[in-house]
């Protein structure tokens, strides 16, 4: 398998907390993680990607990912596999749940890529959500607010499944 590039946002921690807990369920892989706070130079030259953002207000990415989707949009993502991530507070935000996520996947989807691992709607708590599709999220969907106690098996089962589709 080609190297895994691993991308985040994180403004209060619990996106990197979280970030800290699924690299160590790549340590078999070959794999690099980078702070988007630092930019994105170098994501074209990786084949297999994981995109994570939370989201905040009203489905909003959240602030260094927001910067940079100029500089996303950019990007040819032709046959690269991307799995994306979301962090949101479904109590908090019921209408608008995860809308970063959605945000990440219409730029690149729009410039080529093949999208990967998504989620069961599922034991979730929300009214509605711009990330679904055919009735699942498009990537794997987190509320480490209010039902932290499920992300471990919930990151599990993603990731047994985006490692089959990784090249």
């Amino acid at each position: 398998m080609n190297k895994i590039g691993v991308f985040y946002g994180s403004t209060v921690g619990k996106t990197k907390s979280f970030v800290e807990v699924l690299i160590t369920h790549l340590e078999k892989e070959n794999y690099e993680v980078r702070d988007v706070k630092n930019g994105i130079k170098g994501i074209e030259n990786f084949n297999n990607l994981i995109l994570i953002s939370p989201s905040y207000g009203m489905g909003e990415l959240q602030e260094d990912w927001k910067s940079l989707t100029s500089e996303l949009e950019k990007i040819d993502f032709t046959d690269k596999n991307v799995a994306i991530v979301g962090l949101g507070n479904a109590l908090r935000h019921p209408t608008t749940y995860l809308g970063a996520m959605k945000v990440i996947y219409d730029i690149v989807l729009k410039k080529g890529a093949h999208i990967i691992g998504s989620s069961p709607i599922e034991g979730h708590i929300f009214e509605h959500s711009p990330s679904i599709i055919n009735n699942k999220f498009l990537g794997l969907a987190l509320d480490e607010v209010n039902q932290h106690e499920e992300t471990p098996i919930r990151m599990e089962r993603w990731l047994k499944e985006i490692k089959k589709e990784f090249k």
